[in-house]
């Protein structure tokens, strides 16, 4: 660059502008920029990686339930028991989406057979998916009780 640029502020939403490419990119090109590392902005993108990190440090979080594509397809009863197992209501989002992207408010058992919303595609489509590397998991999420109750 030419110095033209003093800081940069990154207004993004979901792959490339939370997942920290476009921070990593800045940092290659030693150019200040508002908010988050790459290093962080990856970590906070991938939900089962973020609540991996914050349960091993010892940080309360939400219990949740891990689901990849196949898993879902090799053992959907069994998954779907482990999520009925947090209690209702559920939150399932996608795994490596934007921060709001794709949630599911879960509130009967039978919105869990939703999961292939959540998960966002056909078999064919996950496998081929799954073949360029790019993810289709999924997080279930038990919700907070906030009220004080």
């Amino acid at each position: 660059l030419d110095g033209s640029i003093d800081v940069a502020l990154p207004v993004l939403h979901g792959p490339y502008g939370e997942d920290g490419a476009i921070q990593g990119l800045f940092e290659m090109l030693d150019l200040p920029f508002v908010g988050c590392d790459a290093a962080s902005s990856a970590l906070c993108m991938d939900k089962i990686f973020c609540k991996r990190t914050i349960a091993q440090a010892g940080l309360p979080t939400p219990q949740w339930v891990e689901i990849t594509w196949s898993s879902w397809a090799d053992a959907r009863r069994e998954k779907i028991q482990q999520c009925l197992a947090l209690g209702l209501p559920l939150f399932a989002k996608p795994a490596r989406l934007g921060s709001s992207v794709g949630i599911t408010k879960v509130t009967t058992p039978g919105d869990l057979a939703l999961m292939r919303r959540v998960l966002g595609v056909s078999a064919p489509a996950a496998q081929a998916y799954q073949h360029f590397g790019i993810t289709t998991d999924a997080i279930v999420e038990a919700a907070l009780n906030l009220t004080g109750k």
